[in-house]
């Protein structure tokens, strides 16, 4: 009984004390300003121009003054930190040729030794690799773990999979 009437107490209290915390942070309503912008025909009665909705001053007196125009262009602000000698250098690196597809098309495989062959068939060219074996110098023969064999493209250091499917 004694706890229940002190989740309520505790709730009346927290309730006063977001009232106090919301009564100072508002400002009272005299202490409010309110500022209009100036229409076109007071614009007009202080010597200011428009010009195609920015303001222009005539003269110097004036308060209403135009925002300064924008000029340059636009910059990566990511790579602020960064030289354009090193930028232009990235560019040229990012133009790198994309790896050939994959030549080879499975043919089968078997199980010699313990040791798992695959036949690969590359339009006339056909081949028996194992793991480790390098094909017309730029192919290698990473891993043969069925259903699946890793070939790596070597100039580019790509690996890329092949379904070979599963050991029967």
């Amino acid at each position: 009984m004694v706890n229940k009437y002190a989740v309520w107490l505790v709730l009346v209290l927290t309730v006063i004390a977001c009232y106090l915390v919301e009564a100072q942070d508002e400002p009272a309503d005299d202490e409010l300003e309110v500022t209009a912008k100036p229409r076109k025909e007071t614009l007009a009665k202080q010597g200011t121009q428009l010009y195609s909705n920015n303001l222009l001053p005539v003269n110097t007196d004036s308060a209403a003054f135009s925002r300064p125009q924008i000029v340059d262009e636009p910059e990566n602000i990511f790579t602020m930190f960064v030289s354009q000698a090193d930028l232009n250098q990235q560019s040229v690196e990012q133009e790198i040729e994309p790896p050939p597809d994959n030549p080879f098309k499975f043919a089968g495989k078997l199980i010699d030794d313990g040791e798992i062959v695959v036949f690969l068939m590359d339009g006339a060219n056909n081949y028996s690799v194992k793991v480790g074996d390098v094909l017309e110098g730029s192919w290698e023969i990473k891993a043969i773990t069925p259903p699946l064999m890793t070939i790596k493209y070597i100039p580019l250091n790509i690996e890329m999979q092949m379904q070979i499917g599963a050991v029967s």
